[in-house]
């Protein structure tokens, strides 16, 4: 199983940490991956991550299943790691990757929609992440500093507006809708899915709107589990931080 986490997470992010060792457990060998830019990895390369960089996620999965002649490979993702493994099965076929099952827990279905429950909803989870992605802008723009300059966005307490100026300036979009729209899993993205796909929702995610699911290419491979609570990548069972979505995964691997 190759796990990937969310925006802003890493490979030793604790929800990460907690399905790895439930998998293990269970017999499974596990991979945590980075996504460029994530888990202090600034310095490997030039260049920002965004969440449209999708071929080295693609090609790396590819690898890893080719370098250590894997037969029976899964993948797992959370929130936008969710959106990114649901993207990689859809592509699989044309990029020569055999996949078993793929299972995604609370994933960015629509950015544009995620981007404004963000915006209006409690403002820790914006200031979560509006701070957590301005230190990592300050190490990359110090590691890089001919490159980046990010001084006056740091200003800034819009994700919206930051996210615009970023894609416009380094990452070739017109701009923030355009950006959106390129990593969207609605409308036909998923059609071309033909891997035994697994999603969880929870209805009172306060990042990912349920009500996307609905707007998801019709598809027999894809199932969507609802859950009335949950949060966003939450699923709770118990006050020592015991996840029962660890279980679920493993319900949902020994199904197939």
């Amino acid at each position: 199983m190759i796990i990937v986490h969310g925006w802003l997470g890493s490979a030793e992010s604790n929800y990460v940490l907690s399905l790895a060792a439930q998998l293990y457990q269970a017999g499974y060998n596990v991979c945590r991956l980075n996504l460029r830019d994530h888990g202090d990895t600034e310095h490997l390369n030039q260049g920002l991550f965004h969440s449209c960089l999708l071929n080295e996620v693609v090609d790396v999965v590819r690898v890893i299943q080719q370098h250590y002649s894997i037969k029976d490979l899964s993948l797992s993702g959370f929130s936008l790691g969710g959106n990114f493994v649901l993207r990689v099965a859809a592509q699989a076929k044309i990029a020569r990757i055999a996949l078993r099952t793929v299972i995604a827990i609370c994933p960015a279905l629509n950015p544009q929609t995620s981007d404004t429950a963000l915006a209006s909803g409690l403002p820790i989870y914006r200031e979560y992440f509006l701070n957590k992605w301005k230190q990592v802008l300050k190490r990359k723009q110090k590691l890089f500093p001919e490159l980046y300059d990010f001084t006056e966005m740091m200003a800034g307490n819009s994700i919206t507006e930051l996210t615009d100026i970023l894609v416009r300036n380094y990452a070739g979009f017109r701009g923030v809708r355009d950006y959106y729209d390129g990593y969207s899993l609605l409308g036909e993205t998923l059609a071309p899915l033909e891997i035994k796909s697994h999603i969880l929702l929870a209805k009172d995610d306060p990042i990912v709107p349920v009500v996307d699911a609905g707007l998801l290419a019709k598809n027999p491979y894809l199932n969507i589990t609802l859950s009335d609570y949950g949060g966003h990548c939450g699923f709770m069972s118990s006050i020592v931080g015991k996840r029962w979505a660890d279980e679920w995964v493993l319900s949902r691997l020994n199904i197939e």
